[in-house]
């Protein structure tokens, strides 16, 4: 899965790529190498990208939203918000809130085009709820100011 991933990724040849249900685990790559790190191995795979990370639930750091910036891009901030609102569901051990977040990076096109900026969010929204949906699209709307370094 990991080989086929980096290999369709590579191949799409962006400058910025947002991932959702990043798991951050161990891996042996196409070549054999153990890599301690999903999202560290596919930055340094993909050549001149820099990776940015938020968890998207309490409790399950090593699970949530990333997003890869190439190298050639000035990063000028990163952030990251748990977003309010989402749905439950029933579990053996009681209902079970599916949290989201939201990781915003903002990049200037260069050094010298710095007064070129934009911002990068990445989140994944609530896919039982649409008022669930809305809720969360309000509380990023809350936050952008921070999220967007005031952009």
């Amino acid at each position: 899965v990991y080989g086929r991933l980096r290999k369709d990724l590579s191949d799409l040849k962006a400058d910025i790529i947002c991932l959702n249900e990043v798991k951050r685990i161990s891996v042996k790559d196409p070549e054999g190498n153990d890599r301690d790190d999903t999202l560290e191995a596919l930055a340094e795979d993909l050549e001149e990208m820099e990776y940015f990370f938020a968890h998207a639930n309490p409790g399950y750091e090593s699970f949530g939203n990333a997003i890869l910036v190439s190298r050639k891009l000035q990063v000028i901030h990163c952030d990251s918000a748990h977003l309010e609102g989402g749905s439950y569901v029933p579990t053996p051990k009681g209902d079970k809130h599916i949290g989201r977040g939201c990781l915003a990076v903002c990049v200037a096109a260069s050094l010298e085009d710095a007064d070129k900026k934009f911002a990068v969010l990445a989140t994944h929204l609530d896919h039982i709820s649409e008022a669930e949906r809305l809720r969360q699209a309000e509380s990023i709307l809350s936050h952008r100011a921070r999220l967007s370094n005031g952009l």
